[in-house]
């Protein structure tokens, strides 16, 4: 994961304090909530505006998966992401649990891009197509493998991004 688009946001709930974030950062983290923006939106360059409308979409799509689904918490409880090298990462799955959503977030301080995490209730007969969301990356992998293996995920490294994220798709074929 080479590019990467830069906006200010907030670095807490008000803009006492703002920052430069990975454009994937802020609005996948808004994802799981409700996204919201606030600013001159009129005054943002067409580039900008033509990629924050993919994560509305997005958004818009898997609104109710994502109200309505099963949250796991595939890392430690006390994992912090304001520690050095620590993950926090999320499934949502479905009711039927053929669709899961994996919300992944980094400290961008990092130096170690690339992990797996084992994903929670699925059949381990059964394969599954991993997309990376806002990405190229596609593979089928087993139950069984994503289960007892993990999903490999890759987040953004570059030494001047705090935070860096990914969010895959994984569905039952």
């Amino acid at each position: 994961v080479a590019d990467f688009m830069q906006v200010m946001a907030c670095n807490a709930g008000t803009w006492d304090e703002a920052g430069l974030f990975d454009l994937d950062y802020v609005m996948i983290s808004g994802l799981l909530g409700i996204p919201g923006f606030s600013g001159d939106l009129a005054g943002l360059e067409p580039e900008l505006r033509h990629e924050i409308r993919k994560y509305i979409d997005f958004y818009k799509a898997n609104r109710e998966f994502i109200v309505n689904s099963h949250a796991y918490l595939l890392t430690e409880p006390d994992n912090k992401i304001t520690d050095y090298e620590k993950y926090v990462a999320f499934q949502l799955q479905n009711g039927n649990a053929d669709k899961s959503l994996v919300f992944i977030f980094s400290n961008g301080s990092s130096r170690r891009s690339l992990r797996s995490f084992r994903l929670n209730n699925l059949d381990p007969a059964k394969n599954y197509i991993v997309e990376r969301v806002y990405g190229s990356d596609t593979e089928t992998v087993s139950g069984k493998e994503l289960m007892e293996y993990g999903l490999s995920c890759r987040t953004l490294e570059n030494q001047h991004i705090r935070h860096a994220c990914a969010l895959y798709s994984v569905k039952e074929i």
